[in-house]
Parts: C-alpha cells; structure tokens; sequence
C-alpha cells in the first residue's frame, strides 16, 4: 500500500511539476495570440462577409501595431491597429473558390513577430451552376509555336518558342466568370500528341521543385497543327495549336524569336 501510495504521490508531484513549468513558460514569454472568429474550417460563399476578431494578451500593447492579413479572399483592406479591439470585416471576392487563410500578425515590444492562422473554405451555393466554360492562351484560341530538328531526327528539347500556358474559366449562373483551370474535374486532351501535349496544372515544373498549380502548359513535339480538348461536366472546348520547324543550330536549346 505504500508503494502504491507513494506512486500516487509521484504522480501528483509530476502534474504540479508540469504545471509550474507552463506557468513559467507562459509569463516569460508574455503573450498570446489568437484568432477567435471565424474558426478554422468555417464554409462560407463567394460575396459572404465575413468578421474576423482576434486576441493578443500582451504585457504592453504592441508598438508597431497589428494587422490581419486576407491573402487572396479579398480586395479589401483590414487597418493596422495600436490597440484592441482587433476587429476587421471584409467581403469575399465573388470569383473566389477554395481555401484562404487569415493570418494576424503583430510585432511584439521585445521584437518578436508572432502570428496566428486560420484556414476557411469557399464554396458555391448549391443553386449555382455551370453555364459554360471557355478555353484560351492568354485571351486568344489559337496558339503558334515552333520546334527544331536535329540531324538525328530528335527534336530540341522545350524552350520559350515552343511551349505556352493557357487558362479554362467557366461562366456561372450568378453572372461571375471564375478560373477553372485547376479544377480536378477539368480534363485535358491533344487530338495529335505527335504535334503537341498537354501537361495538366500540378503536373509540371517551372525549376527544380516549383510545381505549377494554376497553369496548364501545351508543348510542340513535331510541327503541324492540333488541337486540345477541354472537358467540365457536360462542357467542352478548343484550342488550336500550330506547331512550325525552326532552322536547327549546334547547342541551341530552343528556337531563335
């Protein structure tokens, strides 16, 4: 029974231990910051106002002021504050869908920077939907692009003449056009990859581990002319790709402009 009691003892002692130990942490350090509304994994909608308030439990107010970032949820502007009540109200862009962080930053008086996130998701009523999409690079529906043939028959390898990106938007029946191109459920397809492929967004790199996300990119392989077929649901379009021959120089690693 003394053991057990003593084991008991022990375990007492380690909670108030722990205790003592977070108390300390806490008031050496002398703040806390916290974003209390809206909570993280909050739904909201395009055009949704939102209220974001948030706690900074300091020793001093901070003497560089406060600011809540909005990311890309917003155009509108949050004010650097001095002092509480750190509150900021702004409405989501009707075009955004997905996820966006809020991010309160503030310069403590030692110099610290610290910062609290939350992450919300944006999505469309139900009653919205789909009237058409739409295709392009960069505004137009027909790309030129050009490509070299060594003497062994091998092309050169891809350049800034001989690849491009283009975007998929889709028209809504809010009357809000909104980019698509990353969508999983959009789908890619070249009617001649002998003429030129298309790497969906995510799949390809602009340097050594910079995947792009945003962007589909469409590649010459031989000269001639194709076309990429875009698919959403029940929707679909075109873009046409012409695909040229450059003259062929030792070394070069993409066409002359």
């Amino acid at each position: 029974m003394a053991n057990l009691k003593f084991g008991g003892d022990m375990q007492r002692i380690k909670v108030v231990f722990l205790g003592i130990v977070f108390w300390i942490l806490t008031v050496s350090t002398g703040w806390a910051i916290t974003i209390t509304e809206p909570k993280a994994g909050t739904v909201f909608h395009p055009g949704d106002k939102v209220m974001v308030k948030a706690n900074l439990a300091s020793e001093e107010d901070p003497r560089q002021g406060v600011i809540i970032f909005t990311g890309q949820l917003t155009d509108d502007d949050c004010p650097i504050f001095f002092s509480g009540p750190y509150e900021c109200g702004f409405t989501i862009k009707k075009h955004f869908l997905g996820e966006g962080k809020i991010t309160f930053v503030a310069k403590l008086p030692n110099g610290d920077i610290k910062e609290a996130k939350v992450t919300i998701t944006v999505v469309l009523p139900p009653t919205t939907t789909v009237t058409g999409i739409g295709a392009d690079f960069t505004g137009r529906k027909e790309t030129f692009l050009q490509i070299a043939r060594k003497p062994s028959g091998d092309f050169v390898p891809s350049g800034a003449a001989n690849e491009n990106n283009f975007s998929v938007g889709a028209d809504y029946s809010d009357g809000v056009a909104r980019d698509i191109t990353n969508n999983p459920n959009v789908t890619y397809k070249s009617l001649n990859e002998k003429v030129a492929i298309v790497i969906p967004p995510g799949q390809w790199e602009i340097g050594p581990g910079q995947v792009v996300t945003d962007r589909a990119l469409v590649k010459a392989t031989g000269p001639g002319k194709t076309s990429i077929i875009v698919q959403y649901g029940e929707f679909t379009d075109r873009v046409t790709v012409n695909v040229k021959e450059c003259p062929y120089t030792e070394g070069m690693k993409r066409c002359p402009r």
